[in-house]
């Protein structure tokens, strides 16, 4: 189905926090962040904050954007118990839907052992092994339907190829850079890449997407947007499946005053009835078109 693109209301309000400028201070933060974590709890909610720092949200720098515009913080994976991803991005083309699972670990974990004959770890060979749990939960027919049900994937997505992929965040690059490089050949593959977290820079294409929790019916509450981002809605479905955006927008400290009241008091309802009315309204006028054919 085409959508009409020009009805919603556009964001014309007081502007959004300038790209360069978001993104020189998400980085900075970032830095900051990684040199003091002591868990990936403290990376986990960082990328929360800011989806357009985390990689992958277009694989194969093409496609559509990922579904529902939005990262998936930690999707559940049924039957895997704690072994569940970090994040998600449901990215598609016209051709395929390729879910990007995200295993991100404590930044001070090692890629490989000390002394004279360097060995892969243990955490990075455990790491490795959810990676490969992940997959073979793919894998099976019965888990694609359930994985599509629960993330609410549209119906008409269904026949195209289901192609995942699987990503490792780990440790950083200054470890070991020769036995870092040598690693990361060893585990590519077509459907998996291991970078460090010294390998994350601004994703400008994801500018405009915020992060979410899956409720596991296929809708989704909204956790945080980036301060640049424009929220304006394009498929009414879509954005009808995410709640909570005004909490959300009252929550990030670094969108104006002025912004905040804008979307909160006038776009964020504007958006909600144009997508809520909008098959409504749409068939409404196709009877008008053709009353008047008919006149």
């Amino acid at each position: 189905m085409e959508f009409d693109f020009n009805n919603p209301a556009p964001d014309d309000g007081p502007e959004a926090m300038p790209e360069d400028e978001y993104f020189a201070e998400a980085m900075a933060r970032y830095g900051e962040v990684l040199d003091a974590a002591t868990h990936e709890k403290d990376m986990q909610a960082f990328f929360e904050e800011h989806p357009p720092l985390l990689p992958f949200g277009f694989p194969d720098f093409t496609g559509h954007g990922p579904h529902p515009r939005a990262l998936i913080s930690q999707p559940e994976l049924v039957g895997l118990g704690s072994r569940q991803p970090d994040f998600l991005w449901l990215t598609r083309d016209s051709a395929e839907l390729r879910p990007v699972l995200i295993e991100i670990e404590k930044p001070t974990k090692r890629w490989a052992t000390t002394g004279k004959d360097p060995q892969q770890t243990a955490d990075l060979s455990q790491a490795l092994n959810q990676l490969r749990q992940w997959r073979e939960w793919m894998d099976r027919p019965e888990n694609v339907l359930i994985f599509r049900g629960r993330f609410g994937v549209p119906p008409s997505w269904h026949p195209r190829r289901f192609r995942p992929m699987y990503v490792l965040i780990y440790g950083r690059k200054n470890e070991n850079p020769t036995e870092i490089a040598r690693l990361r050949a060893e585990h590519h593959r077509d459907d998996q890449r291991l970078i460090t977290y010294d390998h994350i820079r601004p994703q400008t294409r994801q500018t405009g997407y915020i992060s979410v929790r899956n409720d596991g019916e296929g809708t989704f509450q909204a956790l945080h947007m980036p301060a640049t981002a424009s929220l304006k809605p394009d498929d009414p479905d879509e954005w009808l499946k995410i709640k909570g955006r005004i909490q959300m927008v009252e929550r990030n400290e670094w969108i104006s005053v002025e912004r905040k009241r804008y979307l909160i008091e006038d776009r964020l309802p504007s958006w909600e009835d144009w997508a809520r009315n909008y098959h409504a309204r749409e068939a409404e006028r196709r009877e008008a078109r053709r009353s008047a054919r008919r006149a």
